[in-house]
């Protein structure tokens, strides 16, 4: 009868593309805690920041870039980019722009439903 619930519960959730909310039930209904194996890494955040100089001044057109995927943005004249429907999980993020130094951000980390803020200066 519980393996019956339990699957229950999951197919309702796929159906109803409710998968990152219902790990919480799966898991309160097998007791365990955190997210369920099966779901990890299925959820979709964003990433989003302004890039400066070492003045303190927008930077317009700076490639931002997930490294390892074809996922980037451009800053606009504000300086601001942002990258839509990231996977959840840690990333290396690259920002270039000609006649600045490239820089690399390890351990980004993009969670389910939130927005992972990342501001940054190229000198």
């Amino acid at each position: 009868m519980f393996v019956k619930k339990f699957v229950a519960v999951a197919v309702i959730c796929i159906l109803a593309g409710l998968m990152v909310g219902c790990a919480a039930k799966q898991q309160a209904m097998i007791g365990g805690e955190g997210k369920s194996p099966v779901l990890q890494g299925q959820g979709i955040g964003k990433i989003t920041g302004v890039v400066l100089d070492q003045n303190n001044e927008p930077l317009v057109g700076v490639s931002v870039a997930l490294v390892g995927t074809r996922s980037g943005a451009m800053t606009n004249e504000e300086g601001r980019y942002t990258i839509l429907n990231v996977r959840t999980g840690r990333y290396s993020l690259q920002f270039s722009l000609p006649g600045y130094k490239t820089l690399t951000v390890d351990e980004v980390e993009v969670r389910a439903d939130l927005a992972t803020y990342l501001d940054q200066k190229l000198y």
